[in-house]
């Protein structure tokens, strides 16, 4: 795959809150899901070398009653490069960040949304994109 043809197939992160109902002071979590295109790879959240951009999640202010714990990153694949002296880090196929979500005490019942941010860099082996971050929107229901 090339830079050029991976720059349309990389499709942006989607999220979801599970369960999708939530009382104040229920725990749940937010998946974030970014698929990554077959021949193509983002690095982990802790990259061995210092340029390397790290893949993460980053919550934004919260008004939505939920109360977001530190977001929980999949064991990644080592891979050595031929460009690099380092074993890397890195995610391929579907990657899957978790983040633990409370409802707030005394959060008003009705629909809200979780809002955040993706950061990665997409690579083929031999050619990096520029990286990217990807604002997204989880709606969930706080129930009564």
């Amino acid at each position: 795959m090339t830079a050029a043809t991976s720059v349309a197939a990389w499709p942006g992160p989607a999220a979801h809150v599970e369960p999708h109902q939530l009382a104040p002071g229920e725990q749940g979590r937010l998946v974030v899901t970014l698929e990554i295109p077959k021949g193509c790879h983002v690095q982990s959240h802790a990259p061995k070398e210092p340029f390397l951009i790290p893949t993460g999640f980053r919550g934004d202010d919260d008004r939505s009653g939920a109360i977001l714990g530190p977001a929980v990153y999949p064991p990644a694949q080592t891979e050595r490069f031929e460009w690099s002296p380092v074993v890397l880090e890195v995610y391929r196929d579907t990657l899957e960040i978790v983040v633990p979500v409370e409802i707030a005490p005394g959060s008003p019942a009705g629909t809200t949304t979780i809002s955040g941010h993706v950061r990665y860099q997409g690579c083929t082996e031999t050619a990096c994109l520029p990286p990217v971050e990807h604002t997204i929107e989880a709606p969930f229901e706080v129930t009564a």
